[in-house]
């Protein structure tokens, strides 16, 4: 059963391998790339170009933006890196699986074939979005925390401290992975195995560990601005969906890891593991607390999922052996979405259109992308590059709480764009485009200024 799970971890790989390399790239990518490019470039986040994440990941990537060049294969190499991420998750999954159950070869290949095979969690986590690097700091949080509980050591704990601060850096998501750590810590000092000393401190390396960049937004008076569109702006976005949507897609794709982990919470209640279920829970019920829970809210509760329902699995397995035969057949379901995804959506017409963008206009020319759609290294019309959507969207919750005026035919005849999409432009037939510029034989929907 062990050869079964571990060369099925292998097919997984390759495959997650293969979408990296091939799937459709998600508008939150081009999000990040392009975020990452204005800040190479000299523009400054918050202030001449809006953004509601945190920038560290930007700033992680921007680097490699420099390296590789401003060219649609940079995309690739990023996704690559990505990937090498994505295998840090698993393995440091893998080190959690085996401190929660003394090395148990056959849960651990468990919980790294259904981690792999998780679509929700392995389609996210190969994307260029922070939520990796926000997951993996939180991950090594939690497996360096636990192993301080074994072996209590104040460096463990610092680390721990250090590691969590950091997913919080990333990513504001990283918010529900302390609120679990502090459940965590206060169902062990109930159990008297952690102390208020202890807790004290955790949280005071935490806290240290962040202070220097806020006393950085405070000294450089940054901090109402960073609040405002990391914090404010995101409790009021007007998109709103349930989270059950998200787990019935994901209960669609993979009914095997959830039916199995549905098992695995009454027999991990029964079995008194506790540690596990609080970690669990606490993170997979934090998404219910936003607006719009997407995939990637779900992306560090995943591991812990994965592991319950793992543990349940092999249990059977070794009751009914047979029974894996039937196991097997089912997995034709999750590997036929992921290569229904490969298949479906592919990248080559993504990178065909921006190299089209790119080979059309200058770096010293604007471009109206809207949408992030394709505008990854060329400079846009407004402080508000994405997310315009009229009905929705960061422009209009942001005139929602402030007057801003936001007019797209006034922007196009003052910037004059080399090229303009028509995503969000209602009146194409305006003097100022149709004076100015020619409906591309390529695509469509892009438009050419006449020279």
């Amino acid at each position: 059963m062990t050869l079964f799970f571990k060369s099925s971890v292998g097919f997984n790989l390759f495959t997650i391998l293969l979408l990296s390399l091939f799937r459709y790239f998600d508008k939150d990518e081009l999000e990040s790339v392009h975020t990452s490019w204005l800040m190479l470039n000299g523009f400054e986040i918050y202030i001449d170009f809006f953004q509601h994440h945190h920038p560290f990941f930007y700033h992680t990537i921007s680097p490699l933006i420099d390296l590789f060049g401003e060219n649609v294969s940079t995309l690739i190499y990023l996704r690559l890196v990505m990937f090498l991420l994505f295998l840090s998750i698993i393995y440091i999954s893998g080190a959690i699986t085996s401190l929660l159950f003394n090395d148990d070869k056959g849960v651990l290949w468990a919980t790294l074939f259904f981690l792999t095979s998780l679509s929700m969690f392995s389609q996210s986590a190969l994307e260029i979005r922070p939520d990796t690097l926000q997951t993996l700091f939180s991950l090594i949080s939690i497996f360096l925390l636990l192993k301080n509980k074994s072996r209590p050591s104040l460096f463990l704990l610092f680390l721990s401290a250090l590691m969590v601060a950091m997913a919080l850096l990333f990513l504001q998501k990283a918010v529900f992975v302390t609120f679990s750590i502090f459940s965590l810590q206060c169902y062990w000092m109930i159990r008297k195995e952690f102390n208020w000393k202890g807790i004290f401190l955790y949280w005071l390396f935490f806290f240290i560990a962040l202070s220097p960049y806020y006393f950085f937004l405070l000294y450089h008076h940054k901090f109402t601005n960073y609040l405002f569109w990391n914090w404010t702006l995101n409790f009021h976005f007007s998109d709103s969906f349930s989270p059950f949507i998200t787990l019935r897609k994901s209960f669609l794709y993979n009914h095997f890891i959830w039916i199995f982990f549905i098992v695995g919470f009454i027999f991990s209640f029964i079995r008194k593991h506790y540690e596990l279920l609080i970690l669990c829970f606490t993170m997979l019920l934090c998404p219910f607390a936003v607006r719009a829970p997407y995939d990637q809210y779900f992306m560090a509760s995943s591991p812990f999922v994965c592991i319950i329902a793992a543990k349940a699995a092999v249990d059977f397995f070794e009751i009914r052996r047979s029974a894996i035969f039937v196991f097997m057949l089912s997995l034709a379901i999750p590997q036929g979405y992921f290569y229904y995804n490969l298949i479906a959506y592919p990248n080559r017409d993504q990178l065909n259109k921006i190299d089209w963008i790119l080979k059309n206009s200058s770096p010293n020319q604007y471009v109206y992308d809207g949408d992030i759609q394709f505008n990854i290294y060329r400079q846009d019309l407004d402080f508000f590059w994405y997310s315009t959507n009229p009905l929705n969207g960061g422009l209009k919750t942001f005139q929602k709480l402030n007057a801003y005026t936001y007019n797209i035919h006034d922007l196009i005849n003052r910037c004059q764009p080399k090229i303009i999409s028509s995503t969000f432009i209602k009146n194409l037939n305006h003097p100022v485009i149709l004076n100015f510029y020619t409906p591309s034989t390529t695509y469509p929907d892009l438009f050419l200024r006449k020279d």
